[in-house]
């Protein structure tokens, strides 16, 4: 036996792929897995394959029960009505979508979709209950129970011929009777023939029957059945009918004859089952092609393709279709109809008119039904920044104040000096717009400022944290986007400057300039009151025109013409008290001048001087010189106020002529500003310094003054005159060692550097160019680039100081040219007594050392070490105490040397000999320069002047 295992084992695997072959060449797949209990029993047989008594092993697949999942039921499609109210539970919105003619992306036929889940099998039907109207035949099965003087129970077949052959009774004929009538007829016969037997009969199993399904079904062919199968019970186990097949004039046929017509339509729509009759052997079941067919779209309960036995009517069809959806327009439905058979063309069908659903339809029409458009009207819609935004019912006579109810409705920092009113045109559908004063509605429900409100009326209420050009963005888009050229400008406006909210808004009808000016949040503080302008491009010709305005008369008459009128796309300029102003105006000063036609002088005036803002500025119809000193800021405070020049320009031959200067009294129009001529284009106007005028001036003393400190000067003060201010000096003052700093000579200083800087990358060009002697053997070319880098970014980080040598001995005495007049920003600085003389460079030992006097230049050098070999001893320098430098160049470096002089706080300086290391010799004038700077920041440094 364990021999046939094992060969059984071996042959196993082929045999396997001989069958999967094989059924593979049948139309079959390769079988993969094999079934579990099969697998268990070869792993056993292989733990023990030669049969032995031996443990066998645990199979790999362990053997698991499978738990029974539950069904999972299918998710069921939201359904239109639920699509409708999700869409009406978004944000109430003004916003009107295109409501364009797309109905649903596809119909489908009605109906068809009962035979989408098709039974797998044709398992007979046992545990259904017999109806009493059952007809018997051939084939049946009755169970017949007596009790009684007789105690046995019989299952009898019905025989070919119809009868019942009883043991008892012999053969009854009860083929073609109904169940309860073989019922009672066995009842009574058991009764009559044996005394005292009672029977109960009740059907075993049931004949299984031939029925034939042909037409237009999926799986047309002859099925067996059982015997209590329907009509309908055959189709749509055999696969259903197809959709080139009617549902509306099923046949069900026996003998040659139409015995039943099923119209599935009624078991669908109403339930009625009255046509599924009960199907007998041989029946045959006929699926005609489909009838006439009508589509019905849009908004209602049940959109598809319906066939119909007959013309109906419109509203016929949509009750077919379930009725409306409550989203449907009555007045927007038509229907799709092929004309003559060679055209497609549309029918209007309105449902609330009688013609409209008596309107009889025909097979290929589709009807199509509209939603409603998309637009919410009898509301009004309150938003920003308030508690509770949204939309509410529209009643006559409704107010902004029947929204805006208490303060207490409005959010923390919502603006309360101006809201917006959104309003549509009910005959245009054009947007208008409204300024609302907030805070006067809620002081005063009902007043003036309380504006009536209409439907689709919109109030916005803005938060002042929050940029205002921002939140209209979108209607300032609408409101441009609804403009026509030539007709309808858009209604916005520019404002521009020192406002609360500067850019583009919506521009009310009639709006002044003070109401554009508080729409914006009003001016800032450092806002000029007294002049502004308005950039006004004239819709129709295009050309630009400037208004001035001052919000100081404006707001003193706001009913008067300085409340100017504004216009759509005007821009409205406030200009700083302070700022610069004519850079702002610009462009558009640029335009006006570029519109101006040939041969005409552009309207534009001058004024330069002792203004506060001198520049260019637009020529107005009779200005005057007062109002271009308003326009200028007025007179600075180093102007001469009592005349100004004024030069008029006439264009002559195409070229601008100087043809008169005149002088203006300042004082006359200081009293009177209607005084004086009126200004023409190119006039410029010139305002004078005052003469002798010094603004307010000081100089600083520090070191070793008496009272160190910060003292004004006037116009031609000196130094000794100053000092002598400050007590003089101390007695520890060293007077030859003071620096002295101006700033107008740091910044010629500063210049002089930075022309230097300018120039670097043309000079390390000619250097690492130019050929000297032997510079290849001293250092590589790679090197001396290197080494000018170095020294190039020493140098620019080098900044002048401004400090120019004075002799303080002589200038304290107040005589003489060193007695120099002192300059706003002049700063002295004194030091104390320097005992120390300083020898850096090219020497073995760079030190200070002890002053002593008699010692000169060259005692010092030797006293640190002497010269190093590479030192160039003939431009040997010394820098004094003082910034003086002393040159001790030409002849014999000891002879020239012992003859300068030496003074306390000196710095004695021995330069390299750049060309002893490589050829840098263009870089010599330079480099002194910036050897000198060094040397000149260490000795302030040393005083202290940077402490």
């Amino acid at each position: 036996m364990s021999t046939r295992l094992a060969r059984l084992l071996r042959l196993g695997p082929m045999l396997l792929l001989l069958g999967g072959l094989s059924g593979l060449a049948q139309g079959q797949q390769l079988p993969i897995l094999e079934a579990l209990d099969e697998q268990q029993v070869v792993e056993r047989m292989q733990a023990a394959p030669d049969g032995d008594d031996e443990p066998l092993e645990q199979p790999l697949t362990p053997t698991t029960i499978p738990e029974a999942s539950p069904l999972l039921q299918p998710e069921e499609p939201v359904s239109a009505i639920e699509e409708r109210a999700a869409e009406k539970l978004d944000e109430v919105s003004l916003e009107e979508k295109i409501q364009k003619q797309i109905l649903q992306p596809e119909l489908k036929q009605f109906g068809y979709d009962l035979f989408d889940q098709t039974p797998t099998t044709f398992a007979p039907v046992t545990d259904l209950p017999v109806p009493s109207d059952y007809v018997i035949g051939p084939g049946d099965t009755l169970v017949v129970q007596v009790y009684g003087k007789l105690n046995v129970e019989y299952s009898l077949v019905v025989t070919r011929d119809g009868r019942l052959l009883v043991p008892e009774l012999g053969p009854i004929q009860v083929g073609g009777l109904r169940f309860d009538e073989v019922r009672d007829l066995l009842r009574v016969r058991f009764e009559q023939q044996i005394v005292g037997a009672k029977a109960v009969t009740t059907m075993g199993a049931l004949r299984t029957i031939q029925v034939l399904v042909v037409g237009e079904v999926v799986k047309p062919g002859n099925y067996s059945v059982s015997g209590l199968t329907t009509l309908l019970n055959t189709l749509i186990t055999s696969g259903g009918v197809k959709r080139t097949g009617t549902l509306r004039r099923i046949e069900l046929k026996r003998a040659g004859q139409v015995s039943a017509t099923l119209d599935l339509y009624d078991v669908l729509l109403g339930g009625d089952t009255s046509g599924d009759v009960q199907l007998q052997h041989r029946d045959v079941i006929f699926v005609p092609p489909i009838g006439p067919t009508v589509g019905v779209a849009g908004e209602v309960q049940r959109p598809a393709i319906y066939e119909l036995r007959r013309p109906r009517r419109v509203e016929e069809l949509l009750e077919l279709a379930g009725g409306l959806l409550p989203t449907a327009s009555l007045a927007d439905a038509q229907i799709e109809r092929i004309q003559d058979g060679d055209r497609y063309t549309l029918v209007d069908t309105p449902l609330d008119e009688t013609s409209g659903r008596a309107t009889l339809t025909r097979p290929g029409d589709i009807l199509r039904i509209f939603p409603v458009t998309p637009s919410m009207d009898g509301v009004v819609l309150l938003s920003g920044h308030v508690l509770r935004p949204g939309g509410f019912q529209h009643r006559p006579g409704m107010r902004v104040s029947s929204l805006l109810t208490s303060p207490r409705i409005l959010r923390p920092n919502a603006d309360v000096s101006y809201g917006l009113l959104r309003r549509e045109s009910p005959q245009t559908r054009r947007i208008q717009i409204g300024y609302l004063d907030i805070a006067s509605i809620l002081r005063r429900p009902g007043g003036r400022a309380d504006l009536v409100l209409q439907p689709r009326d919109e109030v916005i209420v803005f938060d002042l944290a929050v940029p205002r050009s921002q939140r209209v963005a979108n209607l300032v888009r609408d409101l441009r986007t609804q403009a026509e050229p030539g007709r309808y400008p858009p209604m916005v406006v520019d404002v521009r400057g020192q406002v609360r909210a500067t850019g583009t808004f919506p521009l009310a009808a009639e709006a002044r300039l003070l109401d554009v000016i508080g729409f914006a949040g009003g001016v800032s503080e450092e806002a000029d009151r007294r002049y502004g302008l308005v950039a006004r491009k004239h819709y129709t010709g295009g050309r630009l025109q400037f208004l001035s305005f001052s919000l100081d008369r404006a707001r003193a008459a706001p009913h008067g013409s300085e409340n100017l009128l504004i216009y759509p796309e005007d821009t409205v300029y406030v200009f700083d008290r302070q700022g610069e102003r004519t850079g702002i105006i610009a462009d558009d000063m640029d335009l006006l001048v570029q519109q101006t036609p040939y041969g005409e002088a552009s309207p534009v005036i001058y004024v330069r001087g002792e203004v506060r803002h001198p520049g260019r500025y637009p020529l107005e119809p009779g200005m005057r010189v007062a109002d271009l000193l308003r326009a200028a800021g007025g007179l600075s405070e180093e102007a001469y106020g009592l005349s100004a020049e004024l030069t008029s320009f006439e264009l002559l031959q195409g070229e601008y002529r100087a043809v008169q200067h005149r002088q203006i009294d300042l004082a006359e129009v200081a009293l009177d500003d209607e005084s004086g001529r009126i200004l023409e284009p190119h006039d410029e106007l010139v305002l004078h310094r005052k003469p002798n005028w010094l603004g307010r001036a000081s100089v600083t003393l520090a070191g070793e003054v008496r009272f160190p400190g910060e003292y004004p000067i006037t116009r031609g003060e000196t130094l000794c005159q100053v000092i002598k201010r400050a007590g003089g000096l101390t007695e520890g003052a060293y007077p030859f060692g003071a620096v002295f700093i101006r700033e107008r000579v740091r910044k010629q200083q500063q210049e002089a550097l930075d022309r230097i800087q300018n120039n670097l990358d043309d000079l390390l060009v000619n250097l690492s160019l130019s050929f000297g002697v032997k510079n290849d053997e001293k250092t590589p070319a790679g090197e001396r680039k290197q080494e000018l880098i170095k020294v190039i970014k020493q140098l620019k980080k080098q900044e002048a100081i401004g400090r120019m040598v004075i002799d303080l001995d002589r200038a304290m005495r107040c005589s003489g040219e060193a007695n120099i007049q002192l300059q706003d920003g002049d700063k002295l600085t004194v030091t104390g007594m320097q005992e120390e003389v300083t020898v850096v460079g090219e020497v073995y030992h760079p030190t200070s050392h002890l002053y002593r006097k008699g010692l000169s230049s060259a005692d010092y050098v030797d006293l640190s070490g002497g010269t190093t070999v590479l030192a160039r001893r003939d431009h040997v320098f010394v820098m004094q105490a003082n910034g003086e430098i002393v040159s001790v160049r030409g002849g014999d470096w000891t002879h020239r040397a012992g003859r300068v002089s030496v003074t306390p706080g000196a710095t004695i300086y021995v330069p390299l000999n750049v060309d002893r290391m490589n050829k840098l010799e263009a870089a010599q004038s330079w480099t002194q320069i910036l050897y000198h700077l060094g040397i000149t920041a260490a000795s302030l440094n040393t005083v202290g002047l940077f402490d």
